[in-house]
């Protein structure tokens, strides 16, 4: 897999904060880059274990099922997907998601996952931010549980209501 951050720094902006900023979700040492827009700092990376503070973040901050709903949603070509996070929060420590069309004050985070050949994003994902239930990871096999026993509890209502309705005509 392959693992970009990058951020734009604006004029105000000190970049040892913003180098500390992006350590809280990948580990490296940011090059600067220089754009036609202005200056950015990236880390490029193909090891999973230099995102595992990112792996924790969203786990403290109960937001697995909200970063995998994103990932799905910007994932492009199956082979792609990008998440961005408002800079101004992650200051605070916090992870706060955005579209990129949200253009916060301070601008965003770009966290972009790439899969090499023969790798499917989608297992990346279920590592990255499994399924959870009531905010319970879940592994595949109690997810078929948990599927299987809502589908009981519909079936079991749906055998009500019509009970019901037979009941209800009955006395017409």
């Amino acid at each position: 897999m392959y693992i970009t951050c990058e951020l734009k720094m604006n004029p105000t902006e000190d970049e040892q904060k913003l180098r500390k900023l992006m350590a809280q979700i990948v580990v490296g040492d940011p090059t600067l880059d220089k754009r036609f827009d202005g200056e950015y700092l990236v880390i490029l990376t193909n090891n999973r274990l230099d995102i595992m503070g990112f792996f924790e973040l969203i786990r403290e901050q109960r937001l697995l099922d909200t970063v995998r709903t994103q990932m799905f949603k910007n994932m492009e070509y199956g082979s792609m997907t990008s998440l961005y996070f408002n800079k101004q929060a992650l200051h605070m420590g916090r992870l706060s998601i955005v579209d990129f069309e949200d253009n916060p004050p301070l601008g965003a985070v770009l966290l972009q996952f790439v899969s090499e050949e023969g790798e499917k994003l989608e297992e990346f994902i279920d590592w990255l931010a499994p399924q959870t239930y009531k905010g319970k990871e879940l592994t595949e096999e109690e997810w078929k549980e948990v599927k299987r026993r809502e589908a009981l509890i519909r079936e079991k209502k749906k055998k009500e209501e019509l009970k019901r309705q037979r009941e209800s005509q009955q006395f017409e």
